[in-house]
């Protein structure tokens, strides 16, 4: 069975409140790592220009059923508990279900301090972002095979928007990122001949601050 991806976006009530989550967060992460080999990435990250406020959980799972078990586990039913009893979530979370279309992680990934995080929604003109999917792919390859300091690149589906996708791309630093990654002829390529397909693109940074990356 496929892999399932989820990321959610967090605005919570304060800056203790989001204490108050990411804590529950890092038992859950405990939880998983030692007790659900199914979990295969649970890190918890904050936006590097950071609110004070907000947090990104970047989940995989190895298929639907051990999605479906992991939130029957006591320590998600915790956080529910929380949410539903305490004032600590400013809205509702935003969750993307997300489908990977091309993913690597390298080990170096799992050692990392401080890896830079990039999450990013780029949104395609009505049926167009099947086009786009030979540039990705080429993206994915280069940074595989030819970039060390790329650690993991994940290129998505949204089950919810066919016209959407997402990257959760991890380096070894923000340097690397721009100076090395952006700069390839294969991001440049993609970035020149998918433009017109485009009709929006959102960057969020992260920091991941607890969990794993992979596993």
């Amino acid at each position: 069975m496929a892999k399932i991806i989820t990321v959610g976006h967090l605005v919570t009530s304060s800056n203790d409140a989001r204490d108050r989550v990411i804590k529950v967060f890092e038992q859950i992460a405990a939880y998983s790592k030692a007790h659900e080999p199914g979990v295969l990435t649970y890190a918890v990250t904050i936006p590097r220009d950071d609110d004070g406020v907000t947090i990104y959980m970047l989940e995989e799972y190895a298929d639907k059923a051990t999605s479906d078990a992991h939130l029957t586990s006591q320590p998600v039913q915790d956080l529910i508990n929380l949410f539903t009893s305490q004032p600590v979530l400013k809205e509702p979370p935003t969750v993307y279900q997300l489908e990977p279309v091309y993913s690597f992680t390298k080990p170096e990934a799992m050692k990392a301090t401080d890896p830079y995080i990039m999450f990013a929604n780029i949104s395609y003109k009505a049926g167009s972002a099947t086009q786009s999917l030979p540039y990705w792919e080429a993206v994915s390859s280069e940074s595989e095979n030819n970039e060390p300091g790329s650690l993991q690149y994940r290129l998505c589906r949204e089950e919810a928007n066919a016209d959407r996708l997402h990257t959760i791309e991890v380096y070894e630093s923000k340097e690397y990122l721009w100076e090395i990654h952006a700069k390839s002829k294969q991001v440049k390529e993609s970035v020149e001949k998918t433009k017109d397909l485009r009709s929006g693109l959102v960057h969020a940074p992260l920091k991941m601050v607890s969990g794993f990356l992979h596993r």
